[in-house]
């Protein structure tokens, strides 16, 4: 069981390969919006971490509002309650 620093760096690493800007730096408080992630960027970060711990995000592609978490540190948060021990 990865301890939740590891997971935040990786969650990180993650949203940045995913970032349409190079030159902003992800951070827990950095909204997904602001860092030019659009939908399609939104469900490969989902099926990358989902891969990645083998868990299930809360995900509706064909829902407005299809995801809840509107912050790199909320999607770190889910992932670290999703895990055993989280």
């Amino acid at each position: 069981m990865p301890d939740h620093d590891t997971i935040e760096a990786d969650v990180i690493d993650i949203v940045q390969n995913k970032c349409s800007r190079s030159d902003l730096v992800v951070s827990r408080d950095s909204k997904l919006l602001d860092l030019g992630v659009d939908s399609l960027d939104v469900v490969d970060i989902i099926f990358e971490i989902e891969e990645r711990w083998k868990v299930e995000l809360p995900f509706n592609a064909n829902s407005a509002g299809a995801f809840e978490m509107n912050t790199v540190g909320e999607v770190i948060d889910r992932v670290s309650e999703l895990l055993p021990d989280g």
